[in-house]
């Protein structure tokens, strides 16, 4: 009878998508142990016909409830729940780190001293933001570039190890210099944001994608692809220079550029 109970109990884990600590979703295979390699930090795959694409970029999904990860753990959706859940990131030590929390206002109000001095400047409040995340920080790599995004692709599809992407555009909103395909990228490759003086496209898309993205308006008309631009050079957006190296901190209240890190 005990016997019999197990089995009866197995198959039912099997048939909700739990097997021997393996995870898995309605119509795929295993995709890999909770507290395994799934820890990698890269998003969870969507079950097929499902109509959403994978990677960092993923939106919620219609349909059943289905269970959702917690640092590693997979929960049942509470009782009730309305909303089908996010597939989330595993929140593990071995996943992408988590930025850590700040206010572009307290940093203003605890480094008067460097405002003061030209070492830390706001940029000019015209920029939108865009993308899941509202907060950023990270070192700065810069373009320059004018209403072409050849160089901005390829700079994305590099490894961005935790740098902001800023892109002098010269503040031309005429051609999109950013689109959803490339701040997918931005996501997937490790930017922890980017800064357009300029214009971008696919907005849906880039609200989509767990990245932060600052810019001056939407336009839908595409860049030109003819490759002119320079990298990692001193660039200025609006009256405020940025050096290569330089440290950017990004929320809802504004962008800060320092010569020296803050936090």
């Amino acid at each position: 009878m005990r016997r019999l109970t197990a089995n009866v109990f197995q198959r039912a884990l099997t048939h909700r998508g739990v097997d021997a600590g393996i995870a898995r979703l309605p119509g795929d295979s295993a995709v890999g142990s909770v507290s395994g390699k799934a820890s990698s930090g890269a998003a969870l795959p969507v079950p097929a016909g499902s109509g959403r694409q994978q990677g960092p970029c993923q939106g919620t999904l219609a349909g059943a409830r289905l269970p959702v990860f917690h640092a590693g753990v997979m929960t049942a959706p509470r009782h009730g729940q309305g909303q089908a859940p996010r597939y989330r990131h595993l929140t593990t030590a071995a996943s992408a780190s988590t930025p850590a929390p700040f206010s572009t206002c307290d940093l203003c109000d605890a480094n008067t001293e460097r405002l003061a001095a030209g070492t830390l400047a706001v940029l000019p409040p015209i920029f939108q933001a865009y993308g899941k995340r509202n907060t950023f920080s990270g070192k700065a790599y810069t373009l320059q570039v004018f209403e072409d995004n050849t160089l901005v692709r390829s700079t994305l599809e590099a490894p961005g190890h935790g740098q902001v992407l800023v892109i002098d555009g010269a503040g031309s909103t005429r051609r999109a210099l950013l689109g959803g395909n490339l701040a997918m990228l931005a996501a997937k490759n490790g930017w922890a944001g980017v800064v357009v003086f300029g214009a971008i496209r696919d907005v849906a898309e880039i609200d989509a994608c767990e990245t932060g993205v600052r810019a001056l308006a939407p336009n839908p008309h595409r860049s030109e692809k003819n490759g002119a631009g320079k990298r990692n050079v001193p660039i200025r957006i609006g009256h405020v220079p940025v050096e290569p190296g330089d440290w950017v901190y990004a929320d809802r209240d504004g962008v800060l550029v320092s010569q020296d890190p803050l936090m």
